[in-house]
């Protein structure tokens, strides 16, 4: 069991074209997770990330296949929206 709450929460997105949801919990552990909502049969969390820096902002890509998480001291990277990996981070 955890004890965040939804006051922990940084920043969420609905993807545009998926049933899936970014989000990124706040200090002092910022993690991004990726939840896919609308599926009974799989586990609703996809991904979880620990991520450098302090995640404040994140954004899909139009297509929905990129998520881009920008931090508090101008860094951004993008991750693959359904492995987690990371694309390009300018960190």
């Amino acid at each position: 069991s955890s004890d965040r709450s939804a006051a922990d929460l940084q920043a969420f997105e609905w993807n545009p074209t998926m049933d899936l949801l970014a989000c990124i919990t706040a200090q002092p552990d910022s993690t991004m997770s990726i939840y896919r909502l609308m599926q009974t049969d799989q586990s609703p969390k996809l991904i979880s990330e620990k991520i450098s820096g302090v995640g404040t902002a994140l954004t899909w890509s139009p297509c929905g296949r990129k998520l881009a998480v920008g931090d508090r001291l101008g860094g951004v990277a993008l991750y693959d929206g359904e492995t987690g990996s990371v694309l390009y981070s300018s960190k």
